[in-house]
């Protein structure tokens, strides 16, 4: 469903958000974060240079910047080179 959600939009982050789901989170997506994950997509730069941890992200959100930043996706607000692996 979310590859459906952003095929138009071409959100870089999309393959990475379904993997962080699919290794940490096995539960319902609440409707909050349905429409939070669309305006971080609209407002938020695929390197996280402009993300504010401070910011009123729903958890999930939250959680899946901090899986980007430690396993190497985004390094030194630079979306990372590497390939993703389905």
């Amino acid at each position: 469903m979310w590859q459906l959600l952003f095929a138009e939009k071409q959100w870089p982050l999309v393959d990475y958000w379904c993997q962080f789901l699919q290794e940490h989170h096995n539960k319902a997506i609440s409707r909050d974060t349905w429409s939070q994950l669309l305006e971080f997509a609209r407002t938020i730069d695929p390197t996280l240079s402009n993300y504010d941890p401070e910011g009123a992200w729903p958890y999930l959100i939250d959680e899946f910047v901090d899986y980007l930043n430690e396993n190497g996706i985004i390094h030194e607000g630079k979306l990372s080179d590497w390939s993703f692996k389905h």
